[in-house]
């Protein structure tokens, strides 16, 4: 008595299927096959829909530039020293930048206002940025009056752009005028330094000229600013407190011409000498105006290379986080320098989890559900032909010997339709979708089909030959097949 083996076994489940399939239609065969090729251009249809929104997900929150600053406080000037002595380059190393020519100060945002005719270029940049950040750059070019300049004169316009103050009152915005005067007072105070007799009393006519003309610029912004930047009120223009520091250390100009410097122009702007709007040198190397005690002051630092988006080892792509800027920033928190929004290091985090998960989970349904019907649907129609045309096969091979080349087609006919289905339904994916038309935005979305699509073709591969087994094995009779024995 001889005991079964393997073959035996998959000879027994190979007439367990002829006997189903026998008393199957062919009807009812199509039906199933229409529809599994239904089922896996709905699994490539959701695939390519939740691919576009995760996509537009991971680029909103890689440009996002709300999470490319943050602001470090500085109590006082040691403080400030000893961050920049510690910090600088850690924060160098992983991409950060100090920006010099920018602090907070009561809730506003005192930003240098580049001239874009002249500014352009890596030393401005992080300006440019908080200025785009902040909604200003149009303030910051109207800044100096085009057509007015003399060579030695400048025509200005001191305005200042409530940034959250799209929603309030007229009252409220008000008060911040006054709130922000009286705010401009002590910083010129601060930089007036030890000033004594005429020149004290020609700092404080230009200070009270300045000061007396700043007003709010009305903008066409009516959308809420980001979240993440609320808490800044106002944005102020440095140049103003350029002008302040350049008169209080200006010591070779006669006390009549310092007096002359700032004049009050009949449009509401003001004239003031060229000499004044350069930016002073900061003191030992530290930010500008950083011997000024102004409490509370916090540093801004970009850091652009935040965010980036990372190729997974399943050929998708997520969204990478600096891991190590983000340390940094947990470290100073918590030692003292207090960062102005601690809260959007932990959303940021979040965000960047959610988007990754939903990317993951998406490309993990799409390559479990792929493969299985990239085997399942062309094994339903090599097993359909080999029991459905087994005597027309047996036939033609009983004159010619082309069982290779049977293997061959079989193997390559269903994987032509699969290629065929998925193509025409990413085709009107694309079509519908102007943000995935362009060949750079279609591959990243082409390469995991693709991936799939290999992979279910080497498996299928010896599924093909199992298929044929009847007219692959070593024992072959091929009249007992055409007659159906």
């Amino acid at each position: 008595m001889t005991h079964p083996t393997h073959r035996d076994f998959w000879n027994l489940l190979l007439v367990c299927l002829k006997m189903f399939f026998r008393k199957t239609t062919r009807k009812r065969f199509a039906f199933l096959l229409a529809g599994s090729m239904l089922l896996m251009g709905y699994n490539t249809f959701q695939y390519v829909r939740q691919f576009r929104e995760t996509e537009q997900r991971m680029n909103a929150l890689l440009s996002d530039k709300a999470m490319q600053v943050y602001f470090f406080r500085c109590r006082t000037p040691g403080d400030l020293a000893r961050l920049l002595h510690e910090y600088r380059k850690p924060l160098e190393a992983v991409g950060a930048r100090i920006v010099n020519e920018a602090f907070l100060y009561q809730n506003n945002l005192f930003v240098h206002w580049p001239d874009s005719r002249k500014d352009e270029g890596d030393r401005f940049s992080d300006l440019f940025l908080l200025c785009d950040l902040f909604g200003v750059r149009e303030a910051a070019d109207a800044f100096r009056s085009d057509g007015k300049d003399s060579g030695h004169r400048t025509t200005i316009h001191p305005n200042y752009v409530d940034h959250n103050g799209w929603g309030l009152s007229p009252s409220i915005r008000l008060e911040r005028q006054q709130r922000l005067k009286r705010d401009l007072q002590d910083l010129s105070d601060m930089i007036r330094g030890g000033l004594s007799g005429r020149r004290f009393e020609s700092f404080q006519a230009v200070s009270r000229n300045l000061i007396d003309s700043v007003e709010a610029r009305k903008t066409s912004r009516r959308n809420p600013p980001d979240p993440f930047l609320s808490r800044v009120n106002l944005v102020v223009p440095l140049n103003l407190l350029h002008i302040l520091k350049n008169v209080a250390d200006d010591t070779t100009t006669d006390v009549f011409d310092l007096a002359d410097a700032v004049r009050i122009d009949g449009s509401g702007g003001l004239t003031v000498s060229t000499a004044l709007l350069r930016i002073p040198s900061p003191p030992s190397g530290l930010p500008l105006y950083a011997d000024i005690l102004a409490y509370p002051r916090y540093i801004p630092v970009v850091m652009e290379r935040l965010l980036a988006p990372r190729w997974h080892w399943m050929l998708f792509r997520q969204v990478s986080l600096q891991q190590a800027f983000m340390s940094i920033l947990q470290k100073l928190h918590f030692s003292g320098n207090f960062l102005f929004s601690y809260e959007k290091s932990h959303v940021l985090r979040e965000k960047v989890r959610q988007v990754d998960r939903e990317i993951r989970g998406n490309h993990f349904r799409f390559y479990w559900t792929d493969l299985c019907l990239g085997i399942l649907f062309p094994f339903m129609i090599s097993l359909f032909a080999v029991i459905h045309l087994k005597s027309e096969f047996a036939f033609l091979l009983m004159f010619q010997n082309r069982i290779r080349q049977l293997l061959l087609i079989f193997w390559l006919l269903p994987l032509a339709l699969v290629l065929v289905l998925k193509a025409l339904t990413v085709a009107v994916a694309l079509c519908t979708d102007a943000s995935l038309g362009t060949a750079a935005s279609a591959v990243p979305i082409l390469l995991p089909m693709s991936i799939s699509y290999l992979a279910s073709a080497a498996v299928f591969y010896p599924v093909n030959r199992w298929c044929f087994n009847p007219f692959t094995g070593k024992r072959l009779n091929l009249y007992a097949l055409h007659k159906g024995r």
